[in-house]
């Protein structure tokens, strides 16, 4: 790089970094806005709503009226050609770095997180200075440790049970640390499992993550499990395979592999999504999905996750620009993660057999009345995005069947409900004012959601050259 060059992006740096520690920095209390003359898609049963004004007093949406006369000292923003939809929630993430990634979620007009697992002390601590209102970022809702069995697959962050009373003893110690919810993992045994379940519903606090292969998807629901994550459990159920192969990836837990047995490896993960992929049973899933409708049990499907392992070997995957937004080293990680790049024919095919049947599963689940949430794995599997990869995941909604709305509705409406959330998920006087103004219909085209003019955040305006100054001061980590 010239030393023009650099002197330029060194300043461009400087800006960038003084406009967000503005932005930062604001009082608490923000004058009036008034958006002139939107188009109010409020996530409601209600049609868009065109050529609307929307007052903002004091964080939260006062007025929402055909014409709205502006207090005084009010910011009057004018919104002709703008669409205005609630913030954006994206229902499963893992952050271990808030400075990269609270700005590009704020960016990316995602004004919400449910922190899927992380470092318990770093998401205290950012909690703490977002309520304070010490550090910008989305809401953040979070679990504390994961909960499994032994070998934990994430150690790190894990609290390891093995019986019953272990179980129980994890569930009160994560209630009292002020946890929003449990995540239980794959290794959790069978009735350690159970166990999880009949103390969360007893200390009032919800229960969500894998289905541990120690249980069924059917059982999961059954005993209150609120979400399951990438259809993990899913799909065994609705292969008649599906147990058998569930038993033996049972049988396999805690044992160390076989000399040479890593290396078969990628062929065994390809026999098995083949094997489910084939012998999907259209009698199990008409008894699996209302079942889930009875029982309130939400699906998380993460498609983004199945669609990156389903593009190894491609080149526009590993050379994806919004690297540009990851740290070197977690860069390096991806590139030599071999999850991510073993190359094998026969396992490359069997992933792609396993990205259309999830989006079987997605279409047909949601044709039943399984309720959704839009969530993308972004910061626990490479090549996903804080958060831009969020608006991959609603458009591979889409692309399974959803209509624009729904798919909205799984980013917004839903998991204000899922989370019991009063003030949030649509655009309603009272509500919190987290909305996000884009220059196109996103009900046009789902693809539209990308097209952000600016973002408000408890009634806080982030402008386009805010937007921008978040993007630079993440590029520079």
């Amino acid at each position: 790089m010239s030393v023009l060059r650099s002197t330029i992006f060194l300043v461009a740096r400087v800006l960038a970094l003084a406009l967000l520690l503005t932005t930062t920095l604001a009082p608490a209390q923000s004058p009036d806005l008034v958006l002139q003359h939107v188009t109010v898609i409020g996530m409601t049963d209600a049609p868009p709503r065109k050529d609307i004004d929307v007052l903002i007093h004091a964080g939260h949406l006062q007025k929402i009226a055909t014409r709205i006369a502006a207090p005084a000292g009010a910011r009057i923003i004018s919104g002709r050609g703008r669409f205005v939809i609630p913030g954006l929630w994206d229902m499963h993430v893992h952050v271990w770095n808030a400075d990269l990634a609270f700005p590009l979620f704020l960016a990316n007009g995602v004004t919400g997180v449910r922190n899927m697992g992380g470092h318990p002390e770093d998401l205290a601590r950012w909690r703490s200075e977002l309520e304070s209102g010490k550090r910008l970022g989305p809401e953040l809702i979070a679990c504390g440790p994961l909960i499994d069995g032994p070998p934990a697959v994430h150690p790190d962050h894990s609290v390891v049970v093995t019986n019953a009373s272990d179980a129980r003893a994890a569930v009160d110690k994560l209630k009292s640390d002020r946890w929003d919810f449990i995540k239980v993992y794959d290794n959790v045994p069978r009735d350690a499992y159970f166990a999880i379940a009949a103390e969360s519903k007893k200390e009032s606090i919800p229960f969500v993550g894998h289905v541990p292969v120690s249980v069924t998807a059917l059982e999961a629901s059954d005993v209150g499990q609120k979400s399951i994550e990438h259809f993990e459990g899913v799909d065994y159920a609705l292969s008649p395979a599906g147990d058998q192969l569930r038993r033996d990836r049972l049988a396999g837990i805690g044992k160390p592999p076989q000399p040479g047995e890593l290396m078969k490896l990628p062929m065994r993960i390809a026999s098995e999504l083949n094997q489910l992929a084939a012998t999907y049973d259209d009698s199990l899933a008409k008894n699996l999905f209302p079942h889930s409708v009875r029982n309130g049990t939400w699906q998380s499907p993460t498609l983004s996750v199945k669609r990156v392992y389903a593009s190894i070997g491609n080149d526009a995957m590993y050379n994806d620009a919004r690297q540009k937004y990851v740290a070197t080293e977690e860069r390096d990680e991806w590139a030599h993660n071999p999850i991510v790049h073993i190359d094998v024919p026969e396992y490359v095919a069997a992933r792609k057999h396993a990205f259309e049947e999830a989006e079987r599963i997605t279409r047909e689940a949601q044709a039943a009345g399984v309720r959704f949430l839009a969530g993308t794995d972004s910061g626990g599997v490479p090549y996903l995005y804080y958060d831009s990869s969020l608006h991959d995941e609603l458009a591979l909604l889409v692309a399974s069947g959803f209509t624009p709305m729904q798919a909205l509705q799984a980013a917004t409406r839903n998991p204000a409900e899922f989370l019991g959330l009063r003030d949030a998920g649509t655009i309603q006087p009272g509500k919190r004012a987290d909305l996000v103004l884009l220059t196109a219909d996103p009900l046009a085209d789902i693809h539209n959601t990308e097209k952000i003019d600016s973002v408000i955040i408890a009634g806080k305006l982030l402008d386009r050259a805010r937007l921008n100054a978040l993007l630079m001061s993440a590029e520079a980590k």
